[in-house]
């Protein structure tokens, strides 16, 4: 018996603006049977959405027909999918779930399939921020997630796209470099800032903007510092994580008398992703 098989890609993308194929599969043998697949695939929600639609009519002379549809989600806390097949016999109807759990010093973490070497991922209080790789792979409320499929003994980067931060968060740095061994479980830690984001110009109490290059020391509390940030021209710099609590100390030299606490006040509301204030240092 001799076969033959055809088949047909077609994209769709300039029609659709989302990534979908067409195909058409025609096969035959020397016996006259003949056999159609018809189908489309897509892709969307970068990525996160896959989704498959097909026809098939098998043995031309029996008018066999058959349909199958199946979709995927790949989200913060796990997968899941779902399927669907029919024919003049049978019908199907089924779903999948999976995912995975890391328990850790600060509670439980739901992530996507884990696979054999991995990365715990914490950037606390700051929740929804996309790690970059797999699809659907963000942090979760309380800033945690899972990143999978590393190499071990070697140089793995952990990057968090930036311009999906909430508003009133920051890091320090996108990128962290991790070496796990073969099998293991690493941390990633980002050092992260929460508070309002805001442009601030500081003047000395004479009126005079502080001098250029005065370096500003964010500490909480307990006087452990949060952020730091340089002052530009004119007195003015970027600084992250403010609140009502937190303390801002402007510092120029090494003397007890090279250092003033700046005052300030923050918006009641804060409508952008960056406020801009005015402060006396003190």
């Amino acid at each position: 018996e001799d076969l033959f098989s055809f088949l047909l890609s077609v994209p769709l993308q300039k029609l659709t603006n989302h990534e979908m194929y067409a195909t058409y599969q025609n096969s035959s043998s020397s016996k006259h049977d003949m056999n159609h697949d018809l189908g489309i695939t897509g892709v969307a929600f970068n990525s996160q959405l896959t989704w498959q639609a097909r026809g098939q009519i098998e043995d031309k002379s029996k008018n066999q027909k058959a349909t199958f549809l199946n979709a995927s989600w790949r989200g913060t806390y796990g997968e899941i999918g779902a399927n669907y097949s029919h024919n003049e016999i049978n019908r199907d109807i089924g779903m999948n779930v999976s995912g995975g759990v890391i328990a850790h010093s600060s509670g439980i973490t739901f992530g996507q399939s884990i696979s054999d070497t991995a990365a715990l991922v914490e950037a606390k209080g700051v929740s929804g921020a996309k790690v970059l790789g797999l699809p659907g792979v963000r942090t979760d409320f309380r800033g945690y997630t899972i990143s999978s499929y590393l190499t071990p003994y070697m140089n793995n980067f952990i990057s968090i796209d930036p311009t999906t931060l909430p508003i009133n968060t920051d890091i320090r740095q996108t990128d962290i470099q991790v070496v796990p061994t073969e099998g293991a479980i690493v941390k990633a830690v980002y050092k992260t800032s929460v508070g309002t984001n805001a442009l601030i110009r500081i003047t000395r109490t004479n009126g005079k903007p502080l001098a250029l290059g005065t370096v500003l020391s964010l500490k909480n509390n307990d006087g452990v510092i949060q952020s730091t940030s340089i002052v530009g021209e004119d007195g003015q710099a970027y600084v992250s994580g403010l609140s009502g609590v937190q303390k801002l100390i402007a510092s120029w030299g090494n003397k007890p008398s090279d250092t003033c606490t700046v005052f300030y006040s923050l918006p009641d509301k804060n409508k952008g992703q960056i406020s801009f204030l005015n402060g006396v240092c003190k």
